[in-house]
């Protein structure tokens, strides 16, 4: 990807992640994910969202990581039995798409991210 692409993207998902936390500033992002606003301008420069901050977004507010990369339906995910998670459209009658227990999920959110763990 360019650095262009990757810095139109990441603006992309910064606006996606800044929508799920519900804040306006950077101010409000860091307080949400629990890190230093320092933290956001670091990832600006690199035009990388860090997988830790994906695992905060998912434990908090079950959002679905591909959404917030790649804009990849649905934008929630759903608890279901035993800590997994479905991955559903917001509109209550959707069908299921897939069923993910909590760690195979952050183990994906720490590999898309090109953090392996």
């Amino acid at each position: 990807m360019s650095g262009q692409n990757q810095f139109q993207s990441f603006e992309a998902q910064m606006a996606r992640i800044k929508f799920i936390a519900q804040a306006k500033t950077q101010c409000q992002l860091a307080e949400v994910l629990g890190i230093k606003q320092a933290s956001i301008s670091e990832a600006s420069k690199r035009g990388s969202v860090p997988a830790s901050w994906l695992v905060v977004l998912v434990q908090k507010f079950r959002a679905n990581p591909d959404w917030i990369l790649e804009e990849a339906m649905p934008v929630f995910l759903v608890a279901g039995e035993g800590g997994s998670y479905d991955a559903r459209n917001s509109c209550p009658s959707a069908d299921f798409l897939r069923l993910i227990p909590l760690e195979e999920l952050q183990k994906e959110i720490h590999r898309r991210a090109g953090n392996p763990q």
